[in-house]
């Protein structure tokens, strides 16, 4: 993608950045009363994933033509997919755990607001 399709997501990205930042640092509030669109999206994106990994997987495959060729590349396929999979939870899990995101929310600006501990304290018991 290239052109205006890849400017206007880049745009996206840095305007919605911009408005998280400036939603959680002056209105914290309103941040933990549309918490739950976030959730949604983040549960969508899951949903997705491994329906398009393995549509993806399956077209390259059919898309080889002679199935005499499936088995050796059918079989390299599969190791690579694993192993790039194991490779991401790896890093993703060292990362976690050296930057441990989240470690600091009691100490906040939100720990001010006691009303909105409260109200985010209730929501996290009902999940």
């Amino acid at each position: 993608m290239s052109g205006k399709g890849s400017r206007f997501i880049l745009w996206g990205i840095v305007v919605g950045i911009l408005c998280g930042g400036v939603v959680g640092t002056w209105f914290p509030d309103t941040g933990v009363a549309i918490g739950w669109m976030g959730d949604l999206f983040l549960q969508m994106l899951k949903l997705i994933v491994v329906p398009l990994v393995l549509t993806s997987m399956i077209c390259g495959i059919a898309g080889l033509g002679d199935v005499r060729h499936l088995g050796r590349t059918g079989l390299r396929t599969v190791i690579f997919y694993g192993l790039t999979t194991f490779l991401a939870v790896t890093v993703g899990l060292i990362l976690v755990n050296i930057i441990q995101p989240g470690l600091d929310f009691e100490r906040s600006k939100v720990q001010d607001k006691p009303e909105v501990v409260e109200r985010t304290l209730k929501q996290l018991r009902l999940k």
